[in-house]
């Protein structure tokens, strides 16, 4: 069978599947691959692609699967194809997860004193620009003592 899918470039709605051909062909020319899905927790495989994989893209051997639904952990397959018929899928790949992907997210603006006595400072910012793709849960407040080159975190964020 071929060698254990990798997945990769995951959205919401796409994944794009690689593998490697198997190391025994059958003694015959491979001639195309079936590849399969499942969901996590799933007992049925379907077929994903219409007609077989049979050109290697410029990266290897790949096939972008669309149509997934979001928030739902998939697992895939391969099946080589020669003379003799279909060979034995591969093993499963790894479970991936339909989203999109989060970064981390852009700076708040610069935070102002809005008022302080001789123990506190209350400070006031606008949230970033760019969130990653996800609401921002929270924020780290830092300080610097004058003179010092050290920066000092003073909250905890909440989970």
């Amino acid at each position: 069978p071929p060698k254990k899918p990798k997945v990769s470039d995951c959205t919401r709605s796409s994944m794009l599947v690689s593998w490697e051909p198997p190391l025994d062909n059958g003694g015959s020319p491979i001639t195309g691959y079936w590849l399969e899905k499942r969901e996590i927790g799933g007992v049925y495989w379907s077929r994903v692609n219409r007609a077989p994989v049979t050109k290697p893209s410029v990266k290897g051997l790949d096939f972008n699967v669309l149509r997934l639904i979001e928030g739902v952990e998939y697992q895939f397959r391969v099946m080589a194809i020669n003379a003799a018929g279909v060979g034995p899928p591969s093993e499963p790949s790894d479970p991936a997860l339909a989203a999109d992907p989060i970064y981390p997210p852009g700076p708040p603006s610069c935070p102002e004193v809005k008022d302080k006595t001789k123990s506190s400072v209350s400070l006031a910012w606008r949230r970033p620009e760019k969130d990653g793709g996800s609401p921002i849960k929270g924020y780290i407040v830092e300080m610097q003592e004058e003179g010092s080159t050290d920066w000092k975190k003073v909250n905890e964020p909440e989970d």
